[in-house]
């Protein structure tokens, strides 16, 4: 009998409190990769990052408000905890500059998505990168126990 494959958690970082209607079709296509998508605001985010080891977040910046709010205060954040490993940040903008690319090659926990990108393949590949990720964790985990 073939085990179902878990559920992952995806938080969606809210940046101007509304959501935009690009977060259902977003939604409807994570789950079809069983990946729940949730919602979630800085502060949220900030506070879950000390109670658990470390989430995926997906920031939406797709407008000049969403990107002036991103490098306002949430760039700053968003890259200290993607260097404490505490958030696998996927960025998905129009905007050619993030403030975070010159890390993407440093990091494997950040990946930026240029828009436009449809919902259906950014959800793919973002299974495809957790997949990774999951892998080079418990490779990193063994390697550790062999110790």
């Amino acid at each position: 009998m073939m085990k179902e494959k878990e559920i992952e958690w995806m938080y969606f970082l809210n940046l101007d409190g509304s959501l935009p209607r690009s977060f259902f079709s977003l939604d409807f296509y994570f789950k079809k990769e069983n990946i729940s998508l949730i919602p979630i605001s800085l502060d949220q985010l900030l506070s879950m990052s000390t109670e658990t080891d470390r989430v995926n977040v997906v920031c939406l910046i797709s407008s000049s408000y969403s990107k002036d709010k991103y490098f306002k205060s949430n760039s700053r954040l968003l890259k200290m905890l993607s260097r404490n490993n505490k958030i696998n940040l996927f960025t998905v903008s129009s905007y050619s500059s993030t403030n975070m690319e010159n890390y993407q090659k440093k990091m494997d926990n950040y990946k930026f998505y240029r828009l436009p990108i449809s919902s259906k393949e950014l959800s793919h590949e973002v299974s495809e990168a957790l997949e990774k990720q999951r892998e080079r964790d418990l490779k990193q985990r063994f390697y550790h126990q062999r110790r």
